[in-house]
């Protein structure tokens, strides 16, 4: 994988989102492009879901390139279940 590239993992909750923040905030500290491997995250919080949102704001508004790996169709549901959306996350899954 990329140096560029943040593992999601199975789980994206509040009990271990300070990692995965830690790696994107160096990321975007820098102003590299992010790519985000989703491919086995099935559970996501709204700490999770918001750290997303927050991601793909700052990405949009700084022209920092986000991609998405893997997009599950779990991940897309529980968006869709809290009426969240993330440009790009539905038309992949």
């Amino acid at each position: 994988m990329s140096e560029n590239t943040v593992e999601l993992g199975s789980e994206l909750t509040i009990r271990n989102i300070q990692p995965i923040y830690s790696q994107l905030a160096d990321l975007l500290h820098q102003g590299r492009p992010v790519t985000l491997n989703a491919a086995r995250l099935i559970k996501a919080d709204t700490a999770g879901l918001q750290l997303l949102l927050c991601l793909q704001s700052h990405c949009e508004n700084s022209s920092i390139p986000l991609n998405w790996k893997g997009i599950t169709t779990e991940l897309v549901a529980q968006f869709k279940q809290m009426g969240m959306q993330l440009p790009g996350i539905t038309s992949q899954a």
